[in-house]
């Protein structure tokens, strides 16, 4: 008996294996059907898959046959991977030199005749075969071996898929893990923000009732107006923490919000330069819609205006239309806009429309692809477009 030679790239031959992580899992119908397939076609009572592992031969199916694996040195597949762009037969194992005395010959389950066909990935490694198996001396003909190929690609396209289908299992958990520690930052970051905000809160409110009569009108009004600005702040970290936390339920609360007050107030917030005039106008200006959700669009929206604005000040249109039952809300700057080649990318988790602010801090990409998501689960959708007089154009479109 002659052992069979291992391969030369034996340790990248394991390794790609290894990714399919098929070796001992249960029976597939799938496979078992290609073995059953494979035996009628060629007329033999036997058809394995069989994966060469580092000193086994396992079965992932085994039509005719009770094992589920034998070792590697006695393996007849172990020396078809040697040859792995042709078929490997032999017509009558006892007069092959290389099997003759082998025990698989000598004894149960007496292999005479085999024909095993690789299984080669992309990368051109073998992993094991689709073989059939006879106890008396044979050989196939022209149209069994094209059949045994076909039925190789096809047990190959299975293995394939089940690659594609565990690299796409991977991703989500990672993504799922990734979303879980995003949360636990999301919850930390609002608890860091709203006890400050807490405390200006407070201030401001003490510092209104101890200075009442010693302050000037204007000075009280400003004072008002920090602290309205604190609640408003609060309110809007609540309500975007508990529509992170259950998205479907919180959209599902709408209310009237006015549109042109609730822009207003954003920007007094987020422009402290106050460089930006806004203009709101359209067909309507009530929309009913969850205002944590309107409120995140918005952010998003102004504050990408006026931190990646290239003009001394900053123009902004929101303008609302409601049309058969949509609402659609476009807020368009006067920006450099987003280059051609990113508007893509924008939403994308790992893109990014510019390199950095007018401050010099470097984008996440994050936010746009935060609103893409948040109106897909509003059941609209979000877009972007430079417009020919200059400056981005976003559209949200949303059912009321």
């Amino acid at each position: 008996m002659m052992s069979p030679i291992t391969p030369f790239s034996e340790s990248d031959r394991i390794l790609a294996l290894d990714q399919y992580d098929i070796l001992d899992t249960i029976e597939e119908s799938d496979y078992d059907a290609l073995t059953q397939l494979a035996s009628q076609i060629c007329d033999t009572p036997i058809s394995l898959i069989s994966l060469i592992d580092k000193d086994r031969q396992w079965f992932k199916a085994h039509h005719g046959l009770d094992v589920r694996e034998t070792p590697r040195k006695f393996a007849f597949c172990a020396h078809a991977i040697n040859e792995p762009d042709k078929l490997f037969q032999v017509c009558d194992a006892r007069l092959d030199e290389r099997f003759h005395d082998n025990p698989l010959v000598t004894d149960e389950p007496r292999v005479i005749f085999y024909a095993g066909i690789p299984l080669v990935t992309e990368d051109g490694q073998a992993l094991g075969t689709l073989c059939v198996i006879d106890h008396e001396r044979r050989e196939l003909n022209q149209k069994q071996i094209q059949s045994l190929k076909l039925l190789g690609k096809q047990t190959m396209q299975l293995m394939e898929l089940r690659l594609k289908t565990k690299q796409l299992s991977d991703l989500y958990q990672e993504l799922e893990d990734r979303n879980t520690k995003l949360e636990h930052f999301s919850q930390n970051a609002a608890h860091d923000l709203k006890s400050p905000l807490n405390v200006i809160i407070g201030l401001t409110q003490a510092l209104k009732s101890n200075t009442k009569d010693l302050l000037h009108a204007e000075d009280f009004e400003l004072l008002t107006m920090v602290e309205q600005a604190g609640r408003r702040l609060h309110g809007m970290i609540e309500g975007m923490l508990q529509l992170y936390r259950n998205r479907s339920l919180v959209l599902s609360m709408k209310e009237p919000v006015n549109l042109s007050e609730t822009s207003k107030t954003l920007v007094s917030i987020l422009d402290h330069q106050k460089i930006c005039t806004l203009k709101v106008d359209g067909s309507v200006n009530m929309v009913w819609v969850n205002r944590s959700a309107l409120d995140q669009l918005l952010i998003n929206l102004i504050s990408n205006a006026i931190k990646y604005s290239n003009k001394e000040h900053v123009h902004l249109h929101i303008h609302l239309n409601e049309e058969d039952g949509w609402y659609h809300l476009s807020v368009q700057d006067n920006g450099p806009g987003l280059p051609e080649k990113l508007l893509d990318q924008s939403f994308n988790l790992y893109g990014v429309g510019h390199d950095t602010d007018r401050y010099g801090r470097k984008g996440t990409g994050i936010g746009l692809y935060t609103l893409s998501e948040l109106m897909k689960d509003m059941g609209g959708s979000f877009k972007a477009h430079n417009d020919p007089d200059g400056g981005a154009v976003f559209t949200a479109r949303w059912p009321k």
